[in-house]
């Protein structure tokens, strides 16, 4: 295996297992932050420890609203197509395909967040999981570098 695979192997090992575990178990360390984040977005908002409070709404931002489960589904599905086309996706396009991936879920999530505290009402139910299905499913369809070459 290249040292590309490796790189990503150990990366899909640490977002199925470790990131999200420590994700939860930290939370009272950074649930201020997530809160602060979304609240610099939201009008009229301040966070106080992991809460985002408006005129309207105090909006509690728990380990649930972390987004870990999301990464450690994501990242099970990703290994899976790792698994699928070992010989293609050890390369560095891989790594960086797969970072941006967890980046755009984290910008969702914050994104969803927002929409709840400027909203004050939760809507958004299994929004975070279709936006990993269809990240997968980008991946596998519309990269060119994954799909089967066409023998002529």
């Amino acid at each position: 295996m290249k040292p590309a695979g490796y790189a990503l192997a150990l990366l899909l090992a640490l977002f199925i297992v470790g990131v999200p575990n420590a994700i939860r178990l930290h939370w009272a360390t950074l649930g201020p932050h997530w809160a602060g984040a979304a609240a610099f977005f939201v009008p009229d908002s301040r966070a106080e420890a992991n809460h985002i409070i408006t005129r309207d709404v105090d909006v509690t931002v728990n380990s649930q609203c972390s987004g870990a489960d999301n990464i450690q589904i994501f990242s099970m599905l990703f290994a899976t197509v790792f698994l699928m086309n070992w010989k293609r996706m050890q390369g560095w396009k891989s790594i960086l395909l797969y970072l941006l991936a967890l980046a755009a879920l984290a910008v969702v999530n914050l994104a969803r967040i927002v929409a709840i505290a400027v909203r004050g009402t939760e809507t958004h139910y299994g929004l975070s999981s279709v936006v990993t299905l269809a990240l997968i499913v980008f991946i596998v369809w519309k990269v060119k570098w994954l799909r089967p070459s066409v023998a002529g």
